[in-house]
């Protein structure tokens, strides 16, 4: 059994050597790559990749307003926290200790006023009461990119290797911020 499948594999590989020559038992040479009007892989994933990232940086570039985060900082007496999705002026004890177009909320908290989610940051949601408030999370359900989910709300990313970022996005302190 093991002779006949040995003579078979060898019978295999002669045929398969003289098909793939010519007459004059020459190998037939593939044609040189510039000549082969194919794109390369590299050329077909750009094609396909090129689309996909137009709308990724689209997405990022439309990330809604920053309150705060980099060298925006809070008026008056609040403070930054720089982790929320544009940034939240904390500490407000009147519109005066916020940024412009926001107001001091019950919770001593700058809020923004909105209609819809557009109103808002990307990691942001327009909640019930018409005012901007930090998304929720979970594994479930992803924060919208480049936002990260940090336990139950999304934040900004943290910056990658060498301070890079997503996007239009700069690296403050260690945090990915949205441009001004």
């Amino acid at each position: 059994m093991r002779v006949w499948a040995s003579l078979s594999f060898i019978i295999f590989v002669t045929l398969t050597s003289l098909a793939c020559s010519d007459s004059n038992k020459q190998p037939v040479i593939d044609a040189v790559a510039s000549v082969d009007s194919r794109p390369t892989d590299a050329a077909r994933d750009a094609a396909v990749d090129a689309p996909l990232d137009a709308a990724i940086d689209a997405r990022l570039t439309t990330l809604g307003p920053v309150d705060c985060g980099g060298s925006r900082t809070c008026p008056g007496q609040s403070t930054c926290t720089a982790t929320a999705p544009g940034g939240v002026c904390n500490g407000c004890g009147s519109d005066n200790d916020c940024p412009s177009r926001t107001a001091c909320g019950q919770f001593g908290a700058c809020v923004r006023d909105c209609t819809t989610d557009a109103d808002c940051s990307a990691g942001k949601r327009c909640n019930g009461s018409g005012q901007c408030t930090i998304r929720t999370c979970s594994n479930q359900n992803a924060c919208p990119a480049p936002y990260v989910c940090a336990g139950t709300l999304c934040q900004r990313p943290p910056c990658g290797p060498g301070n890079t970022c997503p996007g239009s996005m700069t690296c403050a302190a260690g945090l990915c911020i949205e441009p001004l």
